[in-house]
């Protein structure tokens, strides 16, 4: 089921894009100065990342010169060590784990470590859309709000998906909980621990309202989201376990009812190596800025909006070509200068 949803998600994207027309241009440098094709790093199936990965490969491919390649990993982990070695040009990732590596907080500490670094030389191409989403229960599970949830069987993605865990964190942190107030159960991904709620065996999984494994839960068990707490203080706790998590409303969607009115957002990335040549960087920002028509047509990208790329809500610094077009655009400010050079100065040397 969730193979033929994936597929049927890329090939719509696909007809999208021939329908903006998929001609390709006339390269913007000599062939010989851009490569024939890149690799984007994405998360396994089932995940929303995952269809996203797919619609932007597309839309590079058929407008630019380039052929995108989309391999799918088990976890960051896996990938973000292999821009190191130039196997991987470019990911699709939520903010924490790039964070994470960036800085060589654990579980990245001791990777970087083996590749002789302190932390990994990524960057940022674009800020992507943010995922919504809160703990998933089961339709008849007791729990009504986090703080509910004590004593209860909570998934745990330590050490699998480091970013992962520190958004539960984030979110048992909102009501007032840590993982010592609940019973924690490690799982090598969501997908599998999205099962193991929908089966009883868990109570309680992090999860984005648009993921497919969200639609099939739902269609289950009746899934639902736990509310977050919107008070100053439930907020800061939160902001803590990951300076990139923030409160949204709860939008309507036809295939989850009861949505709560606030839940928790966390932002999506293009990243990539940062040797990743000026000129390459620069054509990709420029397809997905002078593009945002096609890819807002694209589903799962319908809210990559070219207002969110250039942000002080960045988690690692920016490359190089892409600031050289975002300049260009005007979008790069004095406040976005001093913001990249703070970020490039908390890398561990």
């Amino acid at each position: 089921m969730k193979r033929a949803v994936l597929f049927c998600g890329l090939l719509i994207a696909i007809l999208s894009l021939m329908a903006f027309g998929c001609a390709k241009p006339a390269p913007t440098s000599t062939p010989a100065e851009l490569p024939e094709y890149l690799n984007l790093a994405t998360p396994p199936a089932g995940m929303i990342i995952n269809t996203q990965a797919s619609g932007i490969a597309a839309l590079i491919s058929a407008y630019t010169p380039i052929n995108c390649k989309v391999i799918a990993y088990t976890n960051e982990q896996v990938w973000i060590p292999m821009m190191v070695t130039g196997e991987v040009d470019l990911g699709i990732a939520n903010m924490v784990e790039p964070y994470l590596a960036y800085l060589g907080k654990p579980a990245f500490d001791a990777l970087a470590k083996a590749a002789g670094l302190k932390g990994f030389p990524i960057r940022l191409i674009v800020r992507g859309d943010p995922l919504i989403g809160s703990l998933m229960v089961r339709g008849n599970s007791p729990a009504k709000t986090i703080p509910d949830l004590r004593g209860k069987i909570v998934n745990n993605m330590w050490p699998a998906q480091p970013g992962v865990h520190l958004l539960n964190q984030g979110l048992l942190a909102n009501g007032g909980l840590t993982y010592d107030d609940v019973q924690s159960m490690p799982f090598p991904g969501v997908v599998p621990a999205a099962n193991a709620v929908m089966e009883g065996r868990c109570e309680a999984v992090i999860a984005s309202i648009d993921a497919p494994f969200s639609t099939q839960a739902v269609a289950a068990v009746k899934a639902r989201w736990l509310p977050l707490d919107p008070s100053p203080e439930a907020v800061k706790r939160m902001e803590q376990a990951f300076p990139g998590l923030y409160l949204l409303k709860g939008e309507k969607r036809a295939t989850i009812p009861d949505l709560p009115e606030y839940l928790m957002a966390w932002d999506t990335s293009v990243t990539c190596r940062q040797n990743l040549p000026d000129d390459v960087a620069y054509l990709i920002t420029k397809t997905l800025w002078e593009k945002n028509a096609v890819l807002l047509a694209t589903p799962t990208l319908s809210k990559w909006t070219k207002e969110r790329f250039c942000s002080t809500k960045s988690t690692i610094p920016y490359h190089d070509g892409a600031i050289k077009f975002y300049k260009e655009v005007g979008v790069w400010t004095n406040e976005m200068d001093a913001w990249q050079k703070a970020l490039l100065a908390q890398q561990p040397k």
